[in-house]
């Protein structure tokens, strides 16, 4: 009887645990930030949420996560900082950059530094850090971007 209250117990337990979605390169991530950008994560004493996308105006996930920003992602204001890696076109800029930039904070990696960084960087990415600490990170596929949108809007809550 003992063995299962512990089972049960255990099993609570491991269903309670906060997802930390499925990023598991924060290390190189703020590495990155810091050597590229001079931006040190470990200063950090608040929530900060990074948006990584990839800056190609013809690719669908660019617009998607850029129009989930524009819609869900906004009351996270300047504590948000997108950072958009590749050279940013001018669509991209008058549709979707210089809007969220009153909004937001926007960062360039138009050489595409992060390249040289362990960061599993392939589709966008979302971080969700207190302080130094990752909370939630998430490798946004395109189906996924809701995901997102339902994360941020359960901390806003």
């Amino acid at each position: 009887m003992r063995i299962f209250r512990l089972l049960i117990f255990l099993a609570f337990i491991s269903c309670s645990v906060i997802d930390r979605g499925d990023y598991t390169h924060y290390e190189g991530f703020k590495v990155y930030m810091k050597g590229v950008h001079n931006i040190d994560l470990e200063q950090n004493t608040s929530n900060q949420y990074y948006y990584l996308i990839m800056a190609n105006e013809f690719c669908v996930c660019t617009k998607l996560n850029l129009e989930n920003i524009k819609e869900n992602l906004q009351p996270l204001g300047k504590n948000l900082t997108v950072v958009l890696i590749g050279e940013v076109s001018e669509e991209l800029k008058q549709n979707y950059v210089n809007d969220l930039s009153r909004l937001v904070h926007i960062i360039y990696d138009e050489n595409r530094e992060i390249y040289q960084y362990r960061t599993a960087i392939g589709k966008p990415i979302f971080i969700h850090t207190y302080g130094a600490q990752l909370e939630y990170g998430k490798i946004v596929n395109d189906p996924d971007v809701n995901l997102i949108a339902d994360y941020v809007t359960k901390i806003i809550k």
